[in-house]
This record gives C-alpha cells, sequence and structure tokens, in this order.
C-alpha cells in the first residue's frame, strides 16, 4: 500500500499506510493524494488492486485537515462467495457523498464497468434515489465462462468546490 501526496505535479509526501498524517507546509494550490492497494497473498481473490486519487483545493493554511473530497461505497448483491449470477440483471448502488457534513456536496458521478480486468469500459447509467447522493445501475452481467468471471468498477465523483474522487476497484466481486 503506498500513499503519496502532490502539490501541483510534484511530490511532496509518501507513506506506506493510510492513516498516517502528512507533515508539510500547507500552501494555497491544488493537492492530489494517489492511494494504491495491491494484494498479492494467495487466496486474495477480491479487490486484489485498487487506485483511488483525490484532488481537491486548498484556499489558505490550514492544519490538521482532512481531504475535502467526496467518498465512494457500493452496494452489490452478492453471496457468501462475492459472486453474483452472471447473464442476468442486476442492480448496482453506488454512493457518493461529501466526507465530513460541513464539506460541499456531491454534483457529478460517472460509473464504468468492466468485465476483463480493465481492458475495456462501458459507463453506466446511473439513476438517483431518494437518499443523498445514491445512485443504482441495472445492468445485465455476461455470464463467467465468457469474461474475466469478475467485474472491475470505476467511479469519479466531484463535489460543487470542484473536489473530487477517481476510484478503480479491480475484481470488485465475481460473476457465477
Amino acid at each position: 500500500m503506498s500513499l503519496v501526496l502532490y502539490r501541483g505535479d510534484t511530490e511532496i509526501g509518501r507513506n506506506d499506510y493510510y492513516y498516517r498524517t502528512f507533515y508539510t507546509d500547507v500552501r494555497p494550490g491544488t493537492y492530489r493524494a494517489v492511494m494504491t492497494v495491491d494484494r498479492t497473498t494467495p487466496g486474495w481473490e477480491f479487490s486484489r488492486s485498487t487506485r483511488t486519487e483525490w484532488t481537491f483545493g486548498v484556499t489558505e493554511s490550514q492544519v490538521n485537515r482532512t481531504i475535502p473530497a467526496p467518498r465512494l461505497a457500493y452496494d452489490v448483491p452478492v453471496d457468501l462467495r462475492n459472486r453474483v449470477g452472471g447473464g442476468e440483471e442486476q442492480t448496482l448502488t453506488v454512493r457518493a457523498t461529501p466526507q465530513r457534513a460541513d464539506d460541499p456536496a456531491v454534483t457529478a458521478v460517472r460509473t464504468w464497468i468492466s468485465y476483463d480486468d480493465g481492458t475495456t469500459w462501458t459507463r453506466l447509467r446511473l439513476r438517483p434515489t431518494d437518499a443523498a447522493g445514491e445512485f443504482t445501475a441495472t445492468v445485465r452481467l455476461p455470464r463467467a465462462e465468457t469474461s474475466s468471471g469478475y467485474v472491475t468498477l470505476r467511479t469519479e465523483a466531484v463535489d460543487a468546490s470542484g473536489n473530487r474522487i477517481d476510484q478503480t476497484v479491480e475484481r470488485a466481486f465475481g460473476l457465477k
């Protein structure tokens, strides 16, 4: 796992644990935090690689600040083996919400799906639900034998201040 912090295109911090704090000279500008997680332990079949990039603006020097960018969550009707039925329609839920109550509201969400480990992507048609920041998409998933047997997800979300998250979850769940 790595977490790298950039101001513009310049790396200003690096950690190998996501809960560490960056001690840096915070100046106004655009920042990016890029977290990559690769799981190579035998038997780790799902979400074995993730990449999350937060882009956010800082307008004044601040200390002890959390990243003011949206957070993401997914709900997929998986079974106990983290698989869903291929060859049939499934409804996926994507949630994109502010990190904190006083952070700007999420204004745009886009999600793509891949059945070949991210080689090709199809954009999902997200429909808002009654819950703030919650969207659903109904998609006909392929059968496991006609694909990689897994589903990879990529989501981008932007808030009213232009802060954003871009996340890819490789093999988020399997097909049966």
